[in-house]
């Protein structure tokens, strides 16, 4: 698989988007009874959802169509 500029940035959009909802999620475990302070609820969520982002990027480049996130099914 040949890695273009467009690969790129597909791996790292979702990558950005993987971290930017793990520290939502972080954010927000702290307002239940119970939960974590707000920053340890951050850093302990964060990079699980970036490394889930960054897995997602990866798996929507080897869909054969470039990250284009056409997913129909193809008619033999």
């Amino acid at each position: 698989m040949k890695v273009n500029a467009t690969m790129n940035w597909t791996i790292a959009k979702w990558t950005i988007a993987g971290a930017a909802f793990g520290a939502i999620f972080g954010a927000l475990a702290s307002i239940f009874q119970g939960g974590p302070a707000v920053m340890q609820g951050i850093q302990e969520t964060w990079w699980w959802f970036a490394i889930a982002g960054f897995l997602t990027g990866i798996t929507e480049m080897t869909d054969g169509k470039n990250g284009d996130g056409d997913r129909s099914i193809q008619s033999p």
